[in-house]
């Protein structure tokens, strides 16, 4: 009890320590530096993945314990898998030749019977667009400051911590501990997937924790996200941007069907979410939610005529989806969309910008998706006006026209059963259209991330000794536990180990990952940094909890 005790205040009070936030702040700039937005110049995303995967070799040898280092390649079988994603950005399953994961290992002197070898990971890589990093008191902003940067930071901050325990206290932990550092995550976690196939590294770790911005919740569970692309050829389709409208409506028509039948105990708010991420020029990133559509509209309708429809698509829009033009940026103090559309007069026709607020699609509700509202405004200008013509601005309509979105769901549902849907909204829709013409051959694909949902026992050995650790260093726990509102590789190990215990967890708040101000607070990142080093004691037996 005493020791539990010295340690756990010894940790309060590093929390606190400038010297220690600063250390962690530096580290995070450093890596939030680095663009590693995985391209198609592979080369030099290999280049960029090294630089940042040096970075926490070096901060590990300068402040870590004495452990060793293996870069570990992808694996080439990784591409048989079910779970394995196409590297749409590479364009080629060619696409990790010189690249690789980093893993820190920590073999204990001091094994004790029966205590789980633990393993933890987290992600260097991250979406577009990249954000330049930059530091406003000890809240560091940029693309990866939560996700999941930050959770790389937190594994060297904890390390560094035990470190400084087994000089002050000689308290070691009492099982091996496995660090794990990963690529390409993001776009369907083909790194992950490469460590978990390794038979011989499982061996090592019989509990996982992966590091996410939960807010240093814990979470036994994830929901299941699935990204798909819907191709509309252009010569077979007269105006392709309004089949992408009406297929928008239907999948949303069929996310809102999946919401309602999801019913889960360790999901109770049912995080399930249908998001547009990408229209042809429009958008970054299936799961980030697409805050801008420009749009020309052809001659045929006068201004205050198509003003008005605008209008009444909006109230249909907000009606639904809510005003985000009422809501404040916790941030900014400002309105979290300024203005939802505006139109001007230009020789043909109109310009029409609609606008939402991105982020993360499992923020979609805190957030604003200006392509599904474009959707609805559009659909009353035709309700109105059912011969004007609708194009993208000053270019043709890219052929194939994509729409890329995700669903998210629930254990209630499978993957499979999801893509089913997905497909069935998507041919419904080019029914509707076609309205008895014959019928346009769109196709929809699921080669990017596809990611199973899953529950865990929220009552296990390891979720008990996390919530200890978490408490013990002043992070308030939300009870019941539940699962996380969004998806990771978590699912990956859970889905090959059944046997294994897998939870998530991290610092960062996922209403900022993906976003345009994306941050952490240093204070927070040291908070879950010594979270980690005290679960990691109590969980391998190394100390006795109160």
């Amino acid at each position: 009890m005493g020791e539990f005790q010295d340690i756990r205040d010894w940790l309060n009070e590093q929390i606190e320590q400038k010297d220690f936030r600063k250390l962690l702040g530096g580290l995070l700039g450093d890596l939030c530096s680095v663009e590693t937005i995985p391209a198609k110049d592979l080369a030099a995303t290999a280049e960029r993945e090294k630089k940042v995967l040096a970075l926490i070799r070096q901060a590990l040898r300068e402040h870590g314990p004495n452990g060793r280092f293996e870069p570990v390649p992808i694996a080439g079988g990784i591409t048989e898998h079910p779970a394995y994603s196409f590297p749409y950005y590479a364009g080629t399953t060619e696409a990790y030749e010189g690249r690789h994961n980093l893993l820190f290992f920590w073999d204990t002197a001091r094994k004790i019977a029966g205590a789980p070898g633990i393993a933890v990971n987290a992600h260097i890589d991250t979406v577009a667009p990249y954000l330049e990093v930059s530091t406003e008191g000890e809240t560091v902003y940029g693309r990866g400051a939560c996700d999941d940067k930050s959770g790389c930071v937190a594994m060297v901050g904890a390390l560094h911590l035990l470190r400084r325990i087994q000089k002050r206290f000689t308290v070691v932990p009492g099982s091996d501990l496995t660090f794990m550092f990963v690529i390409d995550e993001e776009m369907g976690g083909n790194g992950s997937l490469s460590l978990v196939l390794d038979k011989e590294l499982k061996s090592r770790y019989r509990t996982l924790m992966v590091l996410e911005c939960c807010e240093s919740q814990i979470h036994p569970a994830n929901r299941g996200a699935l990204w798909y692309q819907v191709s509309i050829p252009r010569r077979s389709v007269s105006q392709p941007i309004l089949l992408a409208m009406e297929i928008v409506r239907e999948l949303e028509n069929e996310g809102a069907a999946i919401k309602a039948e999801s019913d889960h105990p360790l999901f109770p708010e049912k995080p399930v979410q249908q998001s547009q991420g990408v229209l042809g020029p429009f958008g970054e990133h299936p799961s980030r939610i697409c805050a801008y559509i420009e749009l020309e509209v052809g001659t045929g309708t006068s201004l205050d005529r198509i003003t008005r429809s605008l209008e009444q698509g909006l109230r249909t829009y907000v009606n639904r989806y809510g005003d985000k033009s009422m809501v404040l940026d916790s941030e900014s103090g400002k309105p979290k969309v300024e203005r939802h559309y505006s139109i001007e007069p230009l020789e043909g026709g109109f310009r029409l910008a609609i606008w939402g607020c991105s982020g993360h699609m499992a923020a979609i509700l805190e957030n604003d998706n200006a392509c599904t509202k474009a959707a609805f405004l559009i659909e009353q200008i035709l309700r109105t006006d059912p011969e004007v013509e609708i194009r993208f601005p000053g270019a043709e309509v890219p052929d194939p026209l994509l729409l890329e979105g995700g669903q998210g769901f629930l254990p209630t549902h499978t993957l499979e059963e999801i893509e089913r849907r997905i497909e069935a909204a998507v041919q419904r829709a080019c029914r509707r259209y076609a309205d008895g013409s014959p019928i346009p051959p769109v196709t929809v694909g699921f080669e990017k991330l596809h990611n199973d949902s899953f529950d865990g026992d929220p009552d296990s050995q390891a979720v008990r000794d996390a919530l200890m650790a978490a408490e013990s260093v002043g992070i308030e726990v939300r009870r019941p536990v539940v699962g996380w509102t969004a998806s990771c590789d978590a699912r990956l190990f859970v889905r090959e180990h059944p046997d294994l215990t897998v939870l998530t967890s991290g610092p960062g708040a996922l209403r900022y990952a993906h976003s345009d101000s994306e941050q952490i607070s240093m204070k927070e990142l040291a908070r879950s940094s010594a979270m980690l080093a005290l679960f990691l004691l109590i969980h391998s037996g190394a100390v006795a909890g109160p």
